[in-house]
């Protein structure tokens, strides 16, 4: 079953679309590259279909993301709790993750990962974590000063204590752990996990988008999602295709087996609190 703003089969064809030809408006020709290889999957050859398996391809991607969000949802389910949550979701913006136009090869998403995974060992949280590595163009409405990617991580507790009181005291043991983005207004935000199916899309995305913030009539601050441009769509499709499509996929206490998330076993002097405890 899936969510009403999943993308479809069409949706993910149509952005395949979309994406090539902002490679070939690129005119590289490594761009050119990619895009031939968008254009050919898919295709039958010698009888069967053959698929890219690019981590920025939509069609291939879209795969993956019904897999990871029913699997997500599966592993999520034994740790409901009496009131109705699952865990909690944490997004981090860590410190020098940010890159102007053309420039977004220097993030390193194996370094990324590399932090990710220090940072939860000094976390010393025991309960299993399932994430995914995130990016927008952000920029600022009316100013003259370039926008900028930023990439950022989502983080799933699952089993975690969902109270105010207890996502609180996570809030601040993340804020410890990890090397955040001094510019961000809100480096880490802790969200109850209610909807595992809807919030686990949210974790390993193929859409982004361009983030303008703009003041409100009554002077405070908000954000609007706004189609990416050309150029950002295109260096965002070959930051993409240097990875395998999962990398972009963070676990902890966790590991795929038979294509399936499945919880490594706590040791008993590690056991998961129960109920509201953090």
């Amino acid at each position: 079953k899936l969510l009403l703003k999943f993308e479809t089969s069409a949706t993910a064809k149509k952005a395949k679309r979309r994406d090539i030809q902002a490679l070939n408006h690129a005119h590289r020709l490594y761009c050119y590259s990619a895009a031939g290889r968008l254009e050919n999957c898919g295709k039958r050859e010698g009888g069967a279909r053959r698929y890219c398996n690019s981590a920025a391809c939509p069609v291939c991607v879209r795969v993956l993301r019904r897999w990871h969000t029913s699997s997500f949802a599966e592993a999520a389910h034994p740790f409901r709790d009496k009131d109705g949550t699952f865990g909690v979701v944490a997004t981090v913006i860590m410190s020098g993750l940010r890159a102007p136009l053309g420039d977004l090869d220097t993030q390193d998403l194996a370094d990324i990962r590399r932090r990710v995974s220090r940072a939860l060992s000094r976390l010393r949280n025991d309960c299993p974590i399932i994430g995914g590595v995130d990016l927008s163009f952000n920029e600022v409405g009316g100013s003259r000063e370039p926008g900028q990617y930023q990439v950022h991580i989502s983080l799933a507790f699952l089993g975690h204590g969902a109270s105010k009181e207890v996502r609180e005291r996570l809030r601040e043991k993340l804020k410890k752990c990890f090397r955040l983005e001094p510019t961000a207004k809100k480096p880490v935000v802790v969200v109850p996990l209610r909807d595992p199916v809807r919030q686990g899309s949210y974790l390993f995305k193929i859409m982004f988008s361009r983030r303008v913030s703009f003041r409100t009539s009554n002077g405070n601050r908000d954000t609007r999602d706004l189609p990416l441009k050309r150029p950002q769509l295109a260096e965002i499709i070959m930051w993409l295709d240097r990875w395998k499509p999962l990398d972009r996929l963070l676990l902890h206490h966790v590991v795929i087996k038979d294509f399936r998330m499945v919880v490594r076993p706590i040791p008993k002097r590690k056991r998961l609190p129960t109920g509201n405890a953090g």
